[in-house]
């Protein structure tokens, strides 16, 4: 394969990569980039390549992601620093500025495949700039532990090491401020600080500094090999870290290292090393002084780093990556996270050190950033409470509920009405596929709570077709007209009856861990109307929809709030169905959304069959996160069939008859290649690349709730 390699400088890391790729008998051209100058170059370069690849998603990497658009041509990128990194706090990151991060936000987006160089840079690449999470791939920095090694005729010294460039930006990024002043509380101890002087910052640093310390300037192979071989102790109090390249090198030369808790330091140390909680020069000593006191530790450092992070094992996973962009998932040993349930049926899922999971750590950062913390719920229920009565004060109804018969609008139309003492009007989308026991619990439970009820029933023929349309397809998400559909109704009806609020049920707690690669954004007209159009003659003429513009009305101008109320409450999923069942005489109907029939068909036939998806994965798993079920009893409910035997045939041959088709014509569709959303015209560019305003119309609609 001939690869265009481009980088802005062609540091350790990056000449690994080389060296990786010219062994394996890839033609590889370098271009160091070093401005617009190497336009030119970058142009050539992808015309004569067959794969672009760009350490850093800067500005260079722009121009290579965009010829290689262009001309058709692949391209990879690394995440590896301030290119996806966001911290204001000390201006550090592409993303700390708006005229920055376009690039990066280009960059990821159209790029073909992404590799991150640890867990935190991997969250960072898909939280910042927004990236595909089915395209990213975490591939940790690798390091020969015969170059980095302890040598038998040089011992440790009371020295204390630190290695970096010298610059404006290392001076508090890197903690080298911070290093040199700690060397003034340990007086009996070397310090020593290595790397180029780039600006007048050393300057800087030798004017605070004691007389035990030296600056070296940048030494480099067996010269810096043989100061971490002289160095106890290895310090890297960061502000942040992608990784920690120089941390690793002097683990694998027995250095302690001694490190902050910022970014993928922890990732890197792990249990092997000393943290510095509080990133001052008397904290920062008082860890040295630990570390020398803990010389084991250097052995474990050495030992943990020959079994992460050996270069062996990026080569062989960076040459799986090239060979044809595919997850190397087929090949890797199924593994199970030992937090949740999740596993290696999804491709892209990856662990740490300790066999948890991303997807538990993206709920966990869910959990913290978008829940209202507990002590403040109650307040800020009343707070709603009081707006939406004060609103509806005079109108026949203060709000609206969506209604399908399952646990979650059950609950929402109990809690409005009974304890909440609103007026709801409850709203049903009859798509044609209700069970009897969904449609008897929503008769039931309003008729109870003495709610009025308006459904809206969709033209089937046409409805029928825009559903064969998306099986067609052979996309993932096949429930998207139907929740698109639901929105649209909820909306259109609050602004038709001047309803300020529109209460659901989705709620973080119970429905916050799904895969990325499993759904896509049900908002997307442009994608139901592409997908219409490839598959069918026949033209939407009643189905229920609307654009982006259209939400940018129903929120901007009639100011329509969508509440989660679920997350404003202590909500338990055992708890809620005992509740209805015993005050409501609500009945539950098995399983995750199976009160619609073609839902239950889709998640518990289509889905695993086709696309090897079991969703009560996502579902069981949020359910432990939120402890509101033990590990080892989802463990259980996965042992048993997703479908009886008897009633998938009796609903296969439903479903089949009712779509117009043959048992052999719906298997046939089964047949049909897997596409994604991306084959299709879709709005994902404006999603992303739009993101703020996404954000903001999410923080109106659902009030911060």
């Amino acid at each position: 394969m001939k690869i265009l390699l481009v980088a802005q400088r062609l540091d350790s890391w990056v000449e690994k990569d080389l060296e990786i790729l010219q062994s394996a008998g890839h033609e590889v051209r370098v271009v160091q980039a070093r401005g617009l100058r190497d336009v030119i170059a970058f142009l050539r370069g992808t015309l004569w390549a067959d794969l672009t690849f760009s350490w850093f998603g800067k500005l260079h990497a722009f121009f290579t992601v965009f010829f290689s658009k262009l001309l058709g041509k692949k391209s990879l990128v690394v995440a590896g620093g301030d290119d996806v990194a966001c911290e204001p706090e000390i201006n550090y990151g592409m993303f700390t500025s708006w005229w920055k991060k376009w690039c990066p936000i280009f960059v990821f987006h159209y790029a073909d495949f992404i590799l991150s160089v640890s867990a935190v840079n991997q969250l960072e690449t898909i939280k910042n700039a927004k990236a595909d999470p089915s395209k990213t791939k975490l591939l940790y920095h690798g390091f020969n532990e015969q170059e980095w090694q302890p040598l038998n005729d040089v011992g440790k010294e009371r020295l204390v090491l630190t290695v970096a460039r010298v610059n404006d930006e290392t001076l508090i990024k890197k903690g080298l401020a911070l290093f040199v002043q700690s060397a003034r509380y340990l007086p009996n101890l070397s310090f020593v600080l290595v790397g180029p002087w780039e600006d007048d910052t050393i300057e800087q640093l030798k004017a605070i500094s004691s007389t035990n310390i030296t600056f070296t300037g940048g030494l480099y192979g067996k010269d810096l090999q043989l100061m971490y071989n002289r160095a106890r102790v290895y310090v890297q109090a960061s502000c942040h870290e992608s990784f920690g390249c120089t941390v690793a090198e002097a683990m694998l030369c027995e250095c302690v290292p001694v490190v902050s808790r910022r970014a993928a330091l922890p990732e890197v140390v792990g249990d092997d090393g000393i943290y510095v909680d509080e990133l001052t020069p008397t904290a920062l000593a008082a860890s040295i002084e630990e570390a020398f006191q803990k010389p084991e530790l250097g052995q474990a450092a050495r030992q943990r780093v020959m079994h992460l992070f050996p270069l062996e094992r990026r080569r062989q996973a960076l040459l799986s990556v090239l060979s044809g962009f595919a997850s190397d998932s087929a090949h890797r040993q199924h593994q199970v996270c030992v937090r949740c349930v999740m596993d290696t049926t999804d491709p892209y899922i990856y662990f740490d050190e300790n066999g948890i999971c991303n997807h538990c750590k993206l709920y966990d950062e869910r959990v913290k950033n978008e829940l209202t913390p507990i002590k403040e719920r109650q307040n800020k229920l009343e707070k709603l409470l009081a707006e939406v009565k004060k609103k509806g004060k005079n109108k026949e109804y203060d709000c609206i509920i969506g209604v399908s018969g399952g646990v979650d609008s059950t609950m929402v139309a109990y809690l409005t009405k009974k304890k909440f003492g609103l007026r709801p009007l409850a709203i049903h989308l009859d798509n044609g596929w209700d069970t009897e026991l969904a449609v008897n619990n929503i008769e039931k439970v309003l008729k109870k709570l003495g709610i009025d009820l308006y459904t809206y029933v969709l033209d089937w023929e046409e409805f029928k077709d825009l559903q064969l349309s998306f099986l067609k397809s052979s996309i993932i998400n096949a429930e998207i007209p139907t929740d698109h559909a639901i929105t649209t109704i909820l909306f259109r009806k609050a602004k038709e009856m001047n309803i300020s609020y529109v209460f659901g049920g989705s709620n973080l707690v119970t429905e916050g861990l799904m895969p990325h690669s499993w759904v896509y954004d049900h908002r997307d007209w442009k994608l139901i109307k592409g997908i219409h159009k490839k598959f069918s003659n026949v033209k939407l003429k009643t189905y229920p929809h609307y654009n982006l513009l259209q939400m940018l009305y129903y929120i901007f101008i009639k100011k329509i709030k969508y509440i989660p109320i679920l997350n404003l409450i202590m909500y338990n999923k055992k708890e809620a169905i005992n509740l209805l069942q015993n005050e409501l005489g609500w009945e539950y109907y098995g399983g995750k959304h199976h009160e619609s029939l073609y839902t239950r068909f889709y998640q518990s036939y289509i889905l695993p069959s086709k696309f090897n998806v079991d969703k009560r994965k996502a579902h069981l798993s949020s359910l432990i996160l939120s402890g509101q079920m033990e590990r080892e009893e989802g463990i259980e409910e996965l042992k048993k069939a997703t479908y009886p035997p008897d009633l998938l045939q009796e609903d296969k041959e439903y479903v089949a008859k009712k779509l117009g088709l043959t048992e052999d014509e719906l298997e046939d569709i089964m047949a049909l290649p897997i596409r994604t959303f991306k084959d299709y015209p879709n709005n994902d560019f404006v999603f992303t690349k739009f993101s703020f305003l996404i954000k903001l119309v999410k923080k109106v609609a659902t009030y911060n709730y």
